[in-house]
């Protein structure tokens, strides 16, 4: 590893975040040493402050490394392997994955309403008002998500079938998984 020694600090900070430190990450860093070092700085934050134990913090690192998003194989591999080493278990990795590719969903809402928005413009309207499935699909909704954002609203009008596939999908974290509520929020 060929590091400045002013930029040792943010990858220590990183390596004892990370785990290791190997030649894939330190050509990234190599790559863009700002990103690094700002993130190796925001990483700290939580580190420093002891709010979080370090099992939840690399268990959040393999959550913001492998979302559909952000993908970064190297890194996750060194979050799965230092979550691991310092305790959790493979079901807890299994679920912060299964979590994560929950995010993707979130085009789904954003583009409902852009949807709507052209059918509109065409002349295309959903029946006015919910009908009894999309109530209780709502309902249903609230009760096991504990809230509901208007950002729903046309994905449920637009696609009941859809929406009630995604609820049930977006719920086996917290049905079935192995991470307590704090963390997996």
């Amino acid at each position: 590893m060929t590091i400045s020694k002013e930029n040792l600090a943010p990858v220590q900070a990183l390596s004892g975040h990370l785990g290791d430190w190997n030649d894939t990450l330190d050509a990234e860093y190599h790559d863009s040493p700002e990103y690094f070092d700002r993130f190796g700085a925001m990483v700290d934050v939580p580190r420093s402050r002891g709010a979080l134990t370090p099992v939840e913090q690399a268990l959040i690192g393999v959550a913001v490394v492998g979302n559909a998003a952000n993908t970064n194989w190297p890194r996750l591999r060194a979050y799965v392997r230092a979550a691991l080493d310092l305790g959790a278990s493979r079901a807890e990795v299994r679920d912060v994955l299964q979590l994560v590719s929950i995010m993707s969903i979130h085009a789904l809402s954003i583009g409902a309403p852009a949807v709507a928005e052209v059918l509109s413009e065409r002349g295309i309207r959903p029946p006015s008002g919910l009908s009894d499935r999309q109530r209780n699909l709502r309902a249903d909704f609230e009760q096991k998500r504990g809230y509901w954002h208007k950002s729903w609203d046309d994905v449920l009008a637009l696609d009941p079938d859809m929406f009630e596939a995604y609820m049930n999908f977006s719920t086996v974290g917290a049905q079935f998984g192995s991470l307590p509520v704090k963390l997996r929020e």
